[in-house]
C-alpha cells in the first residue's frame, strides 16, 4: 500500500493478510472408496460475495527518498521460505528485509545495483532473484541495454574488491546478457514491451514479447535462446501450480478471467478458462494484478483498481445530466418584483483506490477424466486511500429586478431545486 508522509516522501506498507479464512474447512461426506478425492466433497458452484475487509496494520515500511529518479521502488519475495524480502527504492540503492516469525526483523542493505528500473519484472529461481526490465530500455537513461537484466546472488564477487580486502561470500547484483529482443530487435520499432513471463523446470526463465516471440534463458549456463514465434497464453505473469502439472496466469483476451495451460508442450496452448470476477458497470479494468499460488490447489487473485466520481453538494453527479442549482428566491407578494440568487454548490472529485482478494480453488475429478473445476471461496475488499479535490468552489450569483414590495405583503421564502 503506497500514500504520502507529512514530509513529501512516500511510503510503502508491507502488510500480512492470513489467507487462511479464505478458505474455510470442507467437511467430509464419506461414503466413497476410502480416497481423499472419493470423501472430500466437490467445491460448490455458487460463487461467494464480496464483503468489505480492513487492512491488518503494517509491520514493515519502505520509505521511497524525495528527489527521487524515474525508476520505480518495490519489494520482491527472495528464496522459497517467503521470510525475505527485497527491496529498492526506485534509485539504486537496495536492501534485504529478514521477517522472523519470532516477530523480531532485521535489515540487510545490499550493494548498489547497476541500473534502475522503471518497470522491473523478478523471477525468483532458486535462491536467486533475477530482475528485468519490462519495458523497452532507453539506452540515454539506462546506461546502455547491458544493464537491463541482472541477478541478485550469494557467493564470490564478480570482480575482486579493490585495495587486496579479502575476497569472502556475500549478496551482490551482477548483471546478465541482455535478451535477444533488446540487442537486435526485429523491425524498426526497436525492442519490444514483454508481455508475458514465466519460469519453467525450475531453472529457465520464459518471456514473451508484444511483436510475436517467445525467449528461454537458462539460468544455470546463462544462454539465451529463442524458443519460437508463438506467444505465451498469459498476460504477465504465470505461475506454476504442481498440483495439476500446469502453469496459470490471467487471460490475455477476457479481463475477469483466469487461463491454464501445460508449459511443457511445444508451442503451450489453452487449457481450461474461467471467470473469478463477475463483471461490474462501475470498475474499470484493475490498474495492477496479481496472482500467489498457495499450494493445494489454491490461488490468491489480488487486483488494484483506481475509481473516480464527481459529485455536487456531496451528492453523486449524473454524467449525463447537469448539475442543477440551487436557487433562493425573496418573493412578496404575487405580482410584485423578485429579487432573485443562484447558489452553485462545491463540486468535488473523489479518487478512491482499493484492492479486491479473491480466494479461488482449482480441483480435478476423482476420476481425472473430467475438466477442472474452479471456484471462488471467498471476496474480500479492502479500501487503500480516498482522495477529494475541490474541482469548483461554492458561489453565490445574483441578478436584481426592479420593482418595490407593498407594505402589507408579507416577505416567504422559497427553495427550488
Amino acid at each position: 500500500m503506497k500514500k504520502p508522509t507529512p514530509w513529501g516522501s512516500e511510503e510503502f506498507g508491507l502488510r500480512r493478510i492470513d489467507m487462511s479464512r479464505f478458505f474455510p474447512p470442507r467437511k467430509p461426506t464419506g461414503g466413497g472408496d476410502g480416497s481423499a478425492a472419493a470423501d472430500r466433497p466437490r467445491l460448490a458452484p455458487v460463487a461467494a460475495a464480496m464483503v468489505d475487509a480492513q487492512l491488518p496494520r503494517a509491520g514493515e515500511a519502505i520509505y521511497r527518498p524525495q528527489g527521487h529518479g524515474w525508476g520505480r521502488c518495490g519489494a520482491m519475495i527472495l528464496g522459497g521460505g517467503k521470510d525475505k524480502v527485497v527491496g529498492v527504492d526506485g534509485e539504486y540503492r537496495s536492501f534485504l528485509l529478514i521477517l522472523y516469525k519470532c516477530g523480531a526483523h532485521a535489515v540487510r542493505l545490499l550493494p548498489h545495483m547497476r541500473a534502475t528500473k522503471r518497470c522491473p519484472i523478478a523471477f525468483t529461481v532458486g535462491d536467486g532473484v533475477y530482475v528485468m526490465e519490462a519495458a523497452a530500455p532507453e539506452p540515454a537513461r539506462m546506461r546502455g541495454a547491458e544493464h537491463c537484466f541482472a541477478a541478485l546472488v550469494h557467493g564470490l564477487p564478480p570482480a575482486p574488491p579493490r585495495g587486496g580486502a579479502t575476497i569472502i561470500e556475500d549478496w551482490h547484483w551482477r548483471s546478465l546478457t541482455a535478451p535477444p529482443y533488446v540487442l537486435a530487435p526485429d523491425g524498426d520499432d526497436g525492442p519490444a514491451r514483454v508481455a508475458a513471463h514465466a519460469v519453467v523446470r525450475d531453472s529457465q526463465i520464459w518471456v514473451s514479447t508484444e511483436r510475436p516471440g517467445t525467449f528461454t534463458f537458462d539460468t544455470a549456463s546463462g544462454a539465451w535462446s529463442k524458443a519460437g514465434d508463438w506467444a505465451l497464453p498469459f498476460r504477465g505473469r504465470a505461475e506454476h501450480v504442481p498440483e495439476h502439472s500446469l502453469w496459470f496466469g490471467f487471460s490475455p483476451h477476457h479481463d475477469g478471467h483466469l487461463c491454464a495451460s501445460d508449459l511443457t508442450a511445444t508451442p503451450p496452448s489453452l487449457r481450461h478458462t474461467w471467470r473469478y470476477r463477475p463483471p461490474h458497470k462501475d470498475w474499470p479494468a484493475p490498474v495492477a494484478s496479481y496472482l500467489v499460488p498457495l499450494g493445494g490447489g489454491r490461488l490468491c487473485v489480488a487486483e488494484l483498481f483506481e475509481t473516480t466520481r464527481v459529485e455536487v453538494g456531496g451528492r453523486p453527479l449524473d454524467t449525463n445530466k447537469k448539475a442543477s442549482l440551487k436557487t433562493t428566491t425573496r418573493r412578496w407578494g404575487f405580482n410584485a418584483a423578485a429579487t432573485a440568487g443562484e447558489e452553485e454548490e462545491e463540486e468535488t472529485e473523489v479518487r478512491e483506490r482499493f484492492a479486491v482478494v479473491t480466494g479461488v480453488e482449482v480441483e480435478a475429478s476423482a476420476s481425472g477424466k473430467a475438466p477442472l473445476r474452479m471456484a471462488r471461496r471467498a471476496v474480500s475488499l479492502y479500501v487503500l486511500s480516498t482522495e477529494t479535490v475541490v474541482t469548483r468552489e461554492a458561489r453565490r450569483r445574483s441578478s436584481w429586478r426592479r420593482g418595490r414590495p407593498r407594505k402589507d405583503d408579507d416577505e416567504t421564502l422559497h427553495w427550488v431545486f
